[in-house]
């Protein structure tokens, strides 16, 4: 594995950790290019880094103990898969888990794109 190869999985690592499961939303505009394009967006929100950050928050919000499980990354050159979950548990009490199949394209060590 290349040395950029292995940093971008570290990358993805941080996002999981630091911006969906610790919620430090800030950490987006280090991982992520200014013109970062979410090709799937969660429904209601946009395509940008600044939307993503807001789902991220609601996720927060909604979802208490809200934690996202990175459970395998398969990289090559610029592209980095990942398989995860969401985790938390609703208003109601209910647990709830939202199982993910992301694909990340890189540029110059950062998320430039995201399909899932």
């Amino acid at each position: 594995m290349s040395e950029a190869t292995a940093a971008n999985k570290n990358v993805i690592k941080r996002l999981y950790e630091e911006f969906f499961t610790d919620g430090h939303v800030e950490v987006a505009d280090e991982l992520m290019t200014e013109g970062y394009v979410n090709h799937a967006p969660p429904p209601g929100t946009g395509p940008s880094r600044e939307d993503l950050k807001g789902a991220v928050m609601q996720f927060h919000q909604t979802l208490s103990g809200f934690r996202a499980e990175l459970i395998r990354t398969v990289a090559e050159d610029d592209l980095v898969a990942t398989q995860g979950e969401f985790r938390g548990v609703t208003a109601s009490g209910e647990p709830t888990t939202i199982k993910i199949i992301d694909l990340f394209r890189f540029e110059h060590g950062r998320i430039a794109e995201r399909w899932g």
